[in-house]
């Protein structure tokens, strides 16, 4: 079947959420909270940047889907008290985002958490929305865990691509001493040749590059940031440095190209803040400033 059949279910169900945010600030008279939301679809969402994902069979889109879900249910629930469709909701939306991808299975569990500590700080109660959160992360993580342990050939090159990412774009770029961090690692001399090429970058699959990659544990990753702390530091800093590309570079065929980016007629908002620091960290920088603001009012 064709993959346009997907990119407009997907642009369907968002421009469904879209519609039901913004009508339920509309019937909370809340006219500015509606306009805010009703921004997010010129602005974000038909950003070609963004619908580029949506003809493909990535799941970035569906993770911007769910998150956005969690947030707005969160802001049109804020001060009223528990229902059951809203907390069933809210656990479904958390769900959703746990298992949209690999990569964001302990998202929406960072966001209960929150949540949860919010409630206990501000108005010394647990809150609902926490508790709904808490429950559709652990169900979400409990899919993720049982999927990802099943044997097959995708499972496995998924866990390859990941673990080269991590080791050879994370963990040997950001250490003091790259060739001493790869034998606590456990890896041979051979495999500091790829330090800093991303895992399709490579000459061919990482497992046969660098056999010594499929031994590397999570917590021997752990171990090594446990022994080298500083490290961290850099892999956050070098982690906010990318991401100003909403593009990915290797995210396959655009209009007939290898690996192209957009054509140049296309606005995005993608490459003003790729062209510009100031208006990255402005971007970055605002919810912790806003965070900031709000610990000294309700």
């Amino acid at each position: 079947h064709s993959v346009r059949w997907i990119g407009a279910f997907k642009i369907a169900a968002l421009l469904a959420l879209w519609f039901g945010f913004t009508l339920a600030w509309l019937r909370r008279r809340e006219p500015w909270s509606a306009l805010a939301n009703g921004l997010l679809l010129p602005l974000l969402f038909a950003d070609p940047a963004n619908t580029i994902y949506l003809n493909t069979f990535y799941a970035e889109w569906t993770a911007l889907l769910a998150l956005y879900a969690v947030a707005g249910l969160i802001l049109i629930h804020e001060g009223r008290p528990a229902r059951q469709h809203a907390f069933a909701l809210l656990a479904l939306a958390a769900a959703a985002l746990a298992v949209s991808k690999i990569q964001h299975i302990v998202l929406p569990l960072g966001i209960a958490v929150a949540m949860l500590a919010l409630g206990r700080w501000r108005d010394r109660v647990w809150l609902w929305k926490g508790k709904a959160l808490l429950l559709g992360a652990l169900a979400g993580i409990v899919v993720q865990g049982v999927q990802l342990q099943r044997d097959s050939d995708a499972i496995r090159a998924i866990n390859v691509f990941n673990q080269a990412d991590v080791v050879f774009t994370a963990l040997l770029p950001n250490a003091r001493d790259p060739a001493a961090t790869a034998r606590f690692l456990g890896l041979s001399p051979q495999c500091l040749q790829y330090t800093g090429k991303r895992a399709w970058q490579m000459p061919g699959f990482p497992a046969d590059l660098c056999p010594e990659l499929m031994k590397v544990s999570r917590s021997r990753e752990l171990l090594t940031l446990l022994r080298e702390p500083d490290m961290a530091l850099r892999i956050g800093w070098a982690g906010l440095a990318n991401l100003h590309p909403w593009v990915a570079p290797g995210l396959g065929l655009v209009e007939g190209g290898n690996f192209a980016p957009l054509p140049a007629q296309f606005f995005s908002w993608s490459d003003l803040f790729a062209e510009r620091p100031v208006v990255r960290a402005v971007l970055f920088g605002a919810p912790f400033l806003a965070f900031v603001a709000l610990l000294w009012h309700q």
